[in-house]
């Protein structure tokens, strides 16, 4: 049934997983204490009007996409919780897949811009994916838990 908690679960990760877009990755700032801010598009400072395009964001966007999606196509799967069990396990890989990508992003960008070295810091939106696997593994926890009630009460029978 939908209305199990590893539904709501899996719905708290797909969240997780979607606020990434709406979110900053990493900030730093330069030597003229500008701040500037990365997120999944492109570089922006804070105080100017500077912005310049993100190298190598594809990979990432495509990553979190895909995982949205498989995190949706997992809680569609309520029927079967053996599927539901293996695809949740899939979403920890393209979870994972996603944070190093994110990672790759903050650091080339980071690194190939002309104020490295003045420090950087990890954003909301870098933390995110830690949540979803952290639902991911809660809702894996419960579909088992059903599995398991399920079985005990077939051995009833």
């Amino acid at each position: 049934m939908i209305q199990r908690i590893q539904t709501i679960y899996l719905l708290l990760a797909l969240a997780c997983m979607a606020c990434i877009f709406a979110f900053n990755i990493a900030s730093f700032q330069d030597s003229g204490a500008v701040m500037y801010e990365i997120d999944l598009y492109k570089i922006h400072s804070v105080a100017e009007a500077v912005t310049m395009d993100v190298q190598n964001g594809m990979p990432a966007v495509i990553l979190i996409t895909s995982a949205i999606g498989l995190l949706l196509f997992t809680i569609l799967q309520y029927r079967n919780r053996g599927r539901q069990t293996q695809f949740a396990r899939m979403s920890y890989i393209l979870i994972l897949l996603s944070v190093a990508a994110m990672w790759w992003i903050i650091n080339t960008n980071y690194w190939a811009s002309t104020y490295a070295g003045y420090g950087f810091n990890y954003s909301v939106g870098f933390y995110l994916p830690f949540a979803a696997i952290a639902f991911t593994w809660l809702a894996n926890r419960s579909i088992k838990q059903d599995e398991d009630l399920v079985r005990s009460l077939d051995r009833l029978r």
